[in-house]
Order: C-alpha cells, then sequence, then structure tokens
C-alpha cells in the first residue's frame, strides 16, 4: 500500500514522514455479512413488522414500534432501577411485544435518550438490547449524538428496548454494533429517539435538533461498513493524528487505484444526505466511524482539502468537501453565521428523501430563519413552504428584493416525498424562489451575497447598496400578496420596453436579437449614448466612478484589445466578445458605429501627446488612468465579469437607456422600477391572460442611484403591476 501521507513533526526525533497503511487490518466482515441474518425474538421467530412499514428519511414514518413512560427518568449520568416498561401489542404470531413511544412533555422541553446495554457475549453481532428514558434537554448531558444514513425504507432489523421489538434499518443496526463495541452507552438516534409517527412531536424535535446535536459529548459519524480500501485510509488518519504538530499532505500524486479509494472514501453516500451537514457542523466534537475503525473528524477534513487541492481543475464535485467546508466556517467565523440562502447554495447537491426536508435539515445552521416568518411543519408540502417563505421574506422585511431569485420562466421540477410524486404540481409563481430545487445561476450567486448583507457588491461600486427606488425605510412599500390567487400586486414605473439584445459570452453573432424599429432609429446625440455605453461596460469595475469621470478609454481599450489577440485568454475572450456585438444597433448606430465616432471625436494629437506626459505620473503612482495601459486590465476584468454571469447588453427605447440584462431576457420584454426592489427588475406580459411573468433583474445605466424614481412624486405616476 502507498498512501504517501507525510506528517512534518516538529520534535527530538526529527521528521517522521511516508507512514503506509496496512492491507491486512481485520474488519468487522461478519457484522457486514450478518445484515442478511435476520435477529430473532429468543424463540426462533424473526423481528419483522407486521404493518410492512419502516422509516425512510429523518422525518418520515416509523415502523409501529417503541414505547416508554410519560415519567421523567433520571438526569443525564445517573442510573437507577426506574425504566419503562413496554406495553404488549398482539402482532399475530408468537413474539415478543412491539415498542411504542410515551408521549414527551410538550413544548419540545424533553428528549429521550436510548441506552445500550453492555454485549454480555463475545459474539460481536450479538442482539442489541437497550433501555430509553425521557430528560430535559436543558440537563442532558453525556450522551452521544448519531450521525448517519437511513439508506432504505424496508426496516429489516430490529433491537430490543425493554424486552419488545423495535424495528430498523440495517445501516442503524450497524451502527448501534459499532457503538457497542466502542463502548458508547447512552444514545440519541433520531429514528428511535422521535416517535416517528407523532407530526407534532416530529415538528417539535426538530426545532431542537442543532441543539441536540450541539451539546451532545460526540457526534459519531457512521459513514458504512468497511470497504473500497477505507481501513487503509483509516489506518493512514489515525497514524497522522499520532504524530506531534501533524500536517496532512500528499507527498506525491497517488497512483489510478489510491486516486479511486480515496473518491470512492469522500463520495459515500453518506455525504450525500441534507441531515448531515448541520448534525456535522453542530458537533463540538465529531469522530468518524467507518467499519471497525475510528479517527477525528479534523483528519478527514485535512484529507478533504489536501484532495480539494489536487483535483482542483477537474471540475468534480465531492459533497464531503462541502460538509467539511460548513463545519469549518462554522467553528472559525462562528460570529458572522451564513444566512438561509447561503446555505441553501452551499447546499444545493444534497439529497433527501422529503423535499422539504432540503430546508428543514439546515435551519440549525441559518442566522435569519425568523425573517422568513414560516413555522416549522412536517406536515406542509414543499410548494406551500416556498409560498410561506416568501410571502414571510416580502411581509417581514418590508423588501420585494426576495423575488430577485425567483423560479421566474424555468420550468418547474416536480416535488417528490419518500420517492413519490405529490399531486398538485402546478409550477410556483415566477416570483417566488423554489427553496427545494435551488440552484441560484452565476447571476443570482452574486445576489445571494448581495441580499444577504455579507459585504459584497452585487456590482463593483463603491457603494455597497444600491438604491434604484429610494430607502425602503423612507418611503411607503405599497404592495398586496394575494396567496391564494399566488399573485403579487405593487404599483411600479415602466422604464421602457427591450429593443435590442446582444449576444452572451458564448454566443455567436447569430444570437443578436433586435426589433426592426432599432434599425429606423436617427438619434443625433452621440456622445451621450457613447458615456452611456462606457459605463455600462464599466458597470463591474471596482474604480466605476473614477473611469466614469472619463469614458474615452473605449476607444483607447478596444485598440488595445484587438491587437492582444494572441495575448492573456481574458483578453481574447472579450475581443472575441466585441466582435460578436459589433452589429448590435445602439439606438440607431451600430456598437462598431458608437466606439468609431468616439475615436473621432476624442483621439488626436493633442490626445496622445497629453497622454504620453501622463504616463511617467501614472507609472510612478502605480494607479490606473483612464487611458493608461494600467487601465486595460481593471476594464477586461469589470466586462469578463458581466460576461461570466451570462448578462447580455440591452438598449431600453425609451430616454436612449443602455443596460444588461439577465438570462432568460427577450425583445419587447419591459424594464419596470417596484417600490422596495434594489434592482429594476425585467417582466413579460402574459399572452392573453394579463398581468406579467418575472423574467429576471438588470442594469440600467442612469437609474441606479434613485435618480428616475425620485422625481416620482405621485403614485398616479405608477402603473398597477400584477406579476404571476
Amino acid at each position: 500500500m502507498s498512501f504517501c501521507w507525510e506528517a512534518d513533526v516538529t520534535s527530538d526525533f526529527g521528521s517522521i514522514s511516508s507512514l503506509s497503511a496496512n492491507d491486512d487490518i481485520e474488519t468487522y466482515v461478519a457484522i457486514h455479512e450478518s445484515s442478511a441474518v435476520p435477529l430473532t425474538n429468543g424463540e426462533g421467530y424473526e423481528m419483522s413488522n407486521s404493518d410492512g412499514e419502516a422509516p425512510v428519511s429523518k422525518q418520515e414514518v416509523q415502523p409501529p414500534l417503541a414505547s416508554s413512560s410519560n415519567k421523567p427518568g433520571p438526569e443525564m449520568g445517573q442510573k437507577s432501577d426506574k425504566v419503562i416498561l413496554a406495553r404488549p401489542v398482539p402482532v399475530g404470531r408468537p413474539s415478543r411485544p412491539r415498542f411504542e413511544h410515551e408521549p414527551l412533555k410538550e413544548k419540545g422541553e424533553e428528549i429521550r435518550i436510548l441506552t445500550i446495554l453492555p454485549n454480555k457475549s463475545d459474539n460481536l453481532s450479538a442482539p442489541l438490547e437497550c433501555k430509553i428514558r425521557h430528560v430535559s434537554i436543558e440537563k442532558a448531558r453525556g450522551y452521544t449524538a448519531l450521525s448517519y444514513e437511513w439508506k432504505t425504507n424496508v426496516a429489516k432489523a430490529s433491537i430490543l428496548i425493554h424486552g419488545a421489538t423495535f424495528a430498523i434499518s440495517d445501516n442503524l443496526k450497524h451502527a448501534l454494533l459499532i457503538m457497542r463495541h466502542h463502548g458508547h452507552e447512552d444514545m440519541w438516534v433520531d429514528a428511535i429517539c422521535i416517535n416517528q409517527r407523532d407530526e407534532g412531536e416530529k415538528s417539535a424535535q426538530m426545532k431542537r435538533m442543532y441543539e441536540i446535536y450541539q451539546q451532545a459529548l460526540e457526534v459519531a459519524v457512521w459513514l458504512g461498513p468497511a470497504a473500497d480500501r477505507s481501513n487503509e485510509i483509516m489506518d493512514g488518519l489515525a497514524r497522522i493524528s499520532r504524530t506531534a504538530n501533524h500536517r496532512l499532505t500528499l507527498k506525491e500524486l497517488p497512483a489510478p487505484a489510491e486516486t479511486e479509494a480515496i473518491d470512492k472514501f469522500l463520495s459515500r453516500s453518506y455525504w450525500e444526505r441534507v441531515w448531515i451537514v448541520q448534525e456535522v457542523a453542530a458537533g463540538c466534537s465529531v469522530q468518524i466511524y467507518c467499519g471497525s475503525k475510528k479517527v477525528s473528524w479534523e483528519y478527514v477534513a485535512y484529507l478533504s482539502d489536501v484532495w480539494k487541492e489536487f483535483r482542483q481543475g477537474e471540475g468534480k464535485l465531492l459533497l464531503a468537501c462541502t460538509v467539511c467546508d460548513i463545519r469549518a466556517s462554522r467553528i472559525h467565523y462562528e460570529r458572522k453565521p451564513k444566512d438561509t440562502l447561503q446555505i441553501l447554495s452551499e447546499t444545493r447537491h444534497s439529497k433527501a428523501t422529503h423535499d422539504e426536508d432540503k430546508v428543514l435539515g439546515l435551519l440549525g445552521l441559518t442566522s435569519d430563519w425568523a425573517r422568513y416568518n414560516t413555522e416549522i411543519d412536517c406536515s406542509q408540502r414543499p410548494r406551500d413552504m416556498c409560498l410561506s417563505m416568501t410571502a414571510g421574506a416580502i411581509t417581514q422585511s418590508r423588501s420585494l428584493d426576495i423575488i430577485l431569485l425567483g423560479r421566474k420562466l424555468a420550468s418547474q421540477k416536480p416535488f417528490v416525498r419518500n420517492g413519490e410524486l405529490l399531486d398538485n404540481q402546478r409550477p410556483l409563481p415566477s416570483w417566488c424562489p423554489d427553496f427545494v430545487h435551488f440552484m441560484p445561476s452565476r447571476s443570482e450567486e452574486a445576489m445571494i451575497s448581495y441580499l444577504g448583507n455579507q459585504g459584497k457588491r452585487v456590482f463593483g461600486k463603491h457603494r455597497i447598496r444600491l438604491s434604484t427606488t429610494g430607502s425602503s425605510t423612507l418611503r411607503n412599500v405599497d404592495f398586496k400578496l394575494d396567496l391564494s390567487a399566488e399573485v403579487l400586486q405593487v404599483r411600479g414605473l415602466e422604464i421602457g420596453l427591450i429593443k435590442a439584445l446582444g449576444c452572451a459570452a458564448n454566443e455567436d453573432a447569430g444570437h443578436l436579437n433586435q426589433d426592426e424599429s432599432e434599425f429606423q432609429v436617427r438619434n443625433r446625440d452621440d456622445e451621450a449614448i457613447y458615456n452611456a455605453l462606457s459605463r455600462t461596460l464599466l458597470m463591474y469595475d471596482e474604480e466605476y466612478d473614477f473611469y466614469g469621470e472619463s469614458p474615452t478609454f473605449l476607444n483607447w481599450f478596444t485598440q488595445g484589445t484587438y491587437q492582444s489577440w494572441f495575448g492573456e485568454e481574458d483578453h481574447r475572450d472579450v475581443y472575441s466578445w466585441f466582435d460578436n456585438n459589433e452589429a448590435l444597433m445602439i439606438h440607431g448606430k451600430t456598437m462598431q458605429e458608437r466606439v468609431e465616432w468616439g475615436k473621432k471625436k476624442w483621439i488626436g494629437p493633442r490626445t496622445f501627446v497629453r497622454k504620453v506626459f501622463e504616463l511617467p505620473q501614472a507609472v510612478f503612482q502605480r494607479r490606473a488612468q483612464p487611458i493608461s495601459f494600467f487601465a486595460e486590465g481593471h476594464i477586461v476584468a469589470a466586462i469578463r465579469s458581466a460576461l461570466d454571469e451570462g448578462l447580455r447588453l440591452m438598449t431600453i427605447d425609451r430616454h436612449r437607456r443602455i443596460g444588461w440584462a439577465t438570462e432568460g431576457a427577450m425583445v419587447n420584454d419591459k424594464v419596470f422600477l417596484l417600490p422596495g426592489c434594489t434592482l429594476p427588475v425585467i417582466l413579460r406580459p402574459r399572452a392573453n391572460k394579463g398581468g406579467y411573468s418575472l423574467v429576471g433583474h438588470a442594469y440600467v445605466h442612469g437609474v441606479m442611484d434613485n435618480e428616475v424614481w425620485s422625481q416620482v412624486t405621485s403614485s398616479q405616476m405608477l402603473e398597477l403591476v400584477k406579476i404571476y
């Protein structure tokens, strides 16, 4: 075996390196194989569930199981002879009674703790015997919270709780056997400690989930039985953990077989489940169990970091790396917790058996759930939850910014629960984000950090917050949200119709889309249009205000870009984009003609001489001047940022406006300013239905800093806009 685990050690003995794993480590093969052998009740009968039901996700229905007393038991750390007896339940053939839960105290003040009794035999897969008790959550201490994958919807195995049977999945049985082997007694296991048949209890306990894992003595992560050389990986990590001042690196590139083994270890199906993200992030002490092996979380996190660096540029997604990053962020940046939109974006590829779990399983990690004014309800349909969250965000904040992440005109993915399509599969309204299938585009990702007040600019301007319609705290945001009709009504100001659309960075000139009327325009205000075009292209530059004062850069920049066709990749891409958009009509003239006008206006002997004298000062100050060689890099980066988000140049029929449109916009879409929305929105009239559908947001030169909205003196100037 040649995994190259290198440990840099500062000690009297120098450096220890090239620690390799052992190929012949014993595993619990017997345990793994025993999953096919059902446990019996001591009388030769299999422990089966006569109802044919089984737990299938963190909040799904558990087979008819469980019983415990409603009397609180001793506090954690104390033992008591008082146990909670099971009620016998007839099952149609000779067998033990099934265990049934007794109710917890209301308001989620209690949790159940499962105690695994010691193994009295030498058989590692001997039947699991347990007890259960109720404990105040405020005083619960000293227990281990299990994080695992539910895997199957068939409970093929079982355990004994106070002598009564409780059906569980094979994967959970394996996990509990390993926990017993490692000496764990007091456990919190969701499938057992929550009555999966009680929707009210599930909702109440879900609110406490983060707290339960946070105050556990240990969070035990069960990756599953040993497979695909996982023992070698675990042994290598364990050896690293025993060195002083450890630092995990890969000494050399692994052989293909080893690469595949690490990929499989970090790609196990455990990492895909959305619930484990919160469970791992909450734990104060996290241990990884795989087969019979155990290692501290930090060494798996190191492996994840090294592997990300090794795989950099391949575009391969490993959800284990996402989980590690979220936990690291939670530990090191606790003072700046992430908001709901950020967490949903980062976990977009995680999976859940119930669609609503994609949101509910992450609530403990969010800092702003109260903003959505939505009760945690396990019985709520995912579509209704999305509508409720959007309505809550609008009414709580008195802002419409959340609609900028709406479904828009994208096709609606079906909502699923327990692998089956739910009925009433109507698409969400265009203004409502699909928080369940949350897959933001590049443009929307920039919007998420902007809306979350994370100190990011949605554009490159010095001001972090834009104000197309002024501050919502200074104006009364008048809107009506009718959830029954699923319509948002608001009075807005129409900026105009989109009359021409350029092609995106990945499109050729054949994708130019422009209204024939654009070819008939004869606009002589060339200087104003040239300046507007230049400043629109500069939208993403951090020194927008500086460059915007002297937009003559466009002439010099285009010349420099043409000449740099064989230069850096960014320059070539921007040149190619310019080339494909040369024929775009911008209020009566093509973009190429607009650039040529600038050359005639601004470039001449006097300008050249002046810039020659400015160049030494620019070099000395290391500050980019509008037409200096330093400016070109800034401008290329600004345009490239817009192109990376899939934006397209657009012209608007009124007031010779120019801007950027998001993906999906079409000619004859309308651009509006809406009160409470910090960016212009693109709306599309609904054919023969009235009202509009939301297309996306826009950047429009000359309206982004309240220039137009401040002139609105009466609501009579506004149009009643109905968005469906």
